[in-house]
């Protein structure tokens, strides 16, 4: 898609719906896509998986610092 495209698109979105429901769509949007990132980054096993795998504890500790983070 060039730039052109996508400038008839934003101006198509913002005639069909009005700038207040278009920006509200792109922060539904962005969340949603911020929700499933979390979603795919989780880490789901059993504390005592993680006590018998260091790997695990690692991968752990790098998800807590990284969720920290953001």
């Amino acid at each position: 898609m060039g730039l052109i495209e996508i400038l008839l698109l934003a101006a198509l979105g913002y005639v069909l719906f009005n700038s207040n429901k278009l920006s509200e769509l792109g922060k539904s949007i962005g969340k949603a896509g911020r929700n499933f990132k979390e979603s795919i980054n989780e880490i789901d096993v059993d504390e005592t998986d993680i006590k018998d795998d260091p790997e695990l504890i690692e991968r752990q500790k790098k998800f807590q610092n990284k969720t920290k983070k953001d």
